[in-house]
């Protein structure tokens, strides 16, 4: 299972596994965790989900979004983007943040804008979203 969290000082999403969890309070000295007065070794951490731990890997990919017509809202994406806290959109350098009450989200192929300013023709407008491998 993996998961993001903010930092406090800067406001950037960081992805962690369960594994880092596990490892964090667990004892490093003797690589091991104390559940329900047991110990277990940290590195016989398997993941069984395939996402976050054990071998899961996480890439970002970049995509660039055209506006074709002035004030245009709506965006095709070509791949399905599941994990929607993870994304990042860039226009023209500033980055927006992602919410139905903030400047954009995502339903199924479709990014939708409604941040406060009016595209137009010529905005360099990327969107950068994670994918396991």
């Amino acid at each position: 299972m993996a998961f993001s969290l903010r930092t406090t000082r800067d406001n950037q999403l960081k992805l962690f596994s369960m594994k880092k969890i596990l490892e964090i309070i667990g004892e490093d000295v003797n690589d091991e965790i104390n559940i329900d007065g047991k110990a277990y070794l940290l590195s016989s951490f398997v993941d069984l989900g395939g996402n976050g731990g054990g071998g899961s890997t996480y890439i970002w990919n970049t995509t660039s979004l055209v506006v074709s017509n002035n004030g245009q809202v709506e965006f095709y994406l070509i791949n399905i983007i599941s994990d929607f806290s993870n994304t990042r959109l860039y226009i023209n350098g500033v980055h927006y943040e992602y919410g139905i009450t903030k400047a954009y989200h995502i339903i199924g192929r479709t990014l939708l804008w409604h941040g406060g300013i009016e595209l137009g023709i010529g905005e360099e407008i990327y969107l950068k979203y994670i994918t396991s491998i």
